[in-house]
């Protein structure tokens, strides 16, 4: 046993003394930002942009996010989708959020995403949800109608301009 255990442990050293023995010199290959696709592209699309924006932007100490995604308005049954999102909004935030979340907001029509946040946060407490970071993917004549409402609730507001 003691051989098996020695022999493991040896294996174990040799494996991260093989990591540690990495290239210093070798570049960092950064890739280029995803561009923000089309109000009719797909589902996947969207996501793969989402991610994209979300990657190199979020803090490095989210713990969990939530991403609050509304569809073009030209979509079947948009009111309702609009209305069912609103209200998973209104209640998860009148909950008790941990810090280390991050709230991301978007849509191909980034000015009713906006709408949707004043709406839920105006009814949010103040100083309620610190710790707590809230982004929207947007245009920037959004952002300062935005802002206020969450940063009033002691959340941390990130802008990413839509490209």
């Amino acid at each position: 046993m003691t051989l098996s255990l020695r022999t493991l442990m040896l294996a174990v050293a040799v494996m991260l003394l093989a990591a540690c023995n990495r290239d210093a010199d070798t570049p960092v290959v950064e890739t280029p930002p995803v561009a923000a696709p089309g109000a009719q592209d797909d589902q996947m699309a969207w996501r793969n942009y989402l991610t994209d924006v979300v990657r190199r932007n979020a803090p490095d100490d989210v713990t969990q996010t939530y991403n609050y995604f509304l569809p073009a308005s030209d979509t079947e049954g948009y009111e309702q989708v609009y209305s069912r999102q609103l209200e998973n909004v209104e209640t998860a935030l009148l909950r008790t959020i941990p810090p280390g979340n991050l709230l991301i907001f978007s849509s191909p029509e980034p000015g009713r995403a906006a709408d949707m946040m004043v709406s839920a946060f105006e009814l949010v407490p103040q100083n309620s949800l610190p710790g707590v970071y809230v982004m929207l993917i947007g245009n920037p004549d959004d952002e300062a109608r935005v802002k206020g409402p969450v940063e009033e609730t002691g959340a941390r507001f990130i802008f990413v301009e839509m490209k």
